[in-house]
């Protein structure tokens, strides 16, 4: 049976529109909840980002506090990986010492995948590229000293 227009219907649809409404809710939490959760142990500064902005877009509640909270902790756990390797590749000496370029690469190689590890690499490199060279011109000396 149909039920016809009136006010029973239309306070049914107006509940009906509120329970999808509170449905459609929860599931968007849900799916912050879970790209929160993704970011696990060494996320990128593009996924921390993304969950960020996702948890911006929540309405006010106790749970986008939490999720807020996760989201900095993530981002401070990075921020000071970050700062760690800037400082040991900083801290290479000229010329460079093979235990200031093992900190060095130790401390990149806690970050993420992406330009900030990309580009204190190439640092490294050019400092074990000037290590090489000097280890290259103390051999040449010593074999013409030979000669």
């Amino acid at each position: 049976k149909k039920l016809s227009d009136g006010e029973v219907k239309t306070d049914l649809t107006n509940r009906l529109d509120v329970l999808q409404q509170a449905i459609d809710t929860a599931k968007h939490l849900e799916d912050v909840r879970s790209l929160v959760n993704s970011l696990g142990d060494n996320p990128t500064q593009v996924k921390i980002d993304q969950a960020r902005s996702a948890v911006e877009g929540l309405l006010d509640s106790v749970d986008k506090t939490e999720l807020f909270e996760m989201v900095e902790a993530k981002q401070n756990a990075l921020d000071t990986k970050v700062a760690d390797a800037r400082e040991a590749v900083e801290a290479i000496s000229t010329p460079p010492t093979m235990e200031e370029l093992a900190t060095a690469q130790e401390k990149v190689n806690l970050l993420p995948t992406g330009d900030i590890k990309n580009d204190l690499q190439k640092q490294i490199n050019e400092k074990k590229k000037q290590l090489l060279m000097m280890q290259m011109y103390f051999k040449f000396l010593q074999m013409k000293k030979r000669f």
